[in-house]
């Protein structure tokens, strides 16, 4: 849960979490949202970012994409948040 941005303690079938491997102490790792893409067309990482309000570098990052990448409807991704 420690890694898990907001998540409440009831989890349902097909809800999206995120599960730390190979981590034994959750305290000094990032938080993270599960965002799935929206919407009628692509956007671009920087675009995302903004709107979400993160920094578009720890988007591509955490999300395994290049500078400036495209992500599609449906796309489900992982959005760095602060504590």
């Amino acid at each position: 849960m420690a890694v898990n941005y907001n998540m409440t303690t009831s989890v349902w079938v097909y809800y999206p979490i995120v599960i730390p491997v190979n981590a034994k102490d959750p305290a000094g790792l990032s938080v993270f949202q599960v965002y799935t893409v929206e919407g009628n067309a692509q956007i671009s990482s920087t675009a995302l970012a903004k709107l979400l309000a993160v920094d578009a570098r720890q988007l591509e990052m955490y999300n395994l994409c290049s500078r400036e990448c495209q992500f599609m409807v449906g796309d489900v991704l992982l959005i760095p948040r602060n504590n």
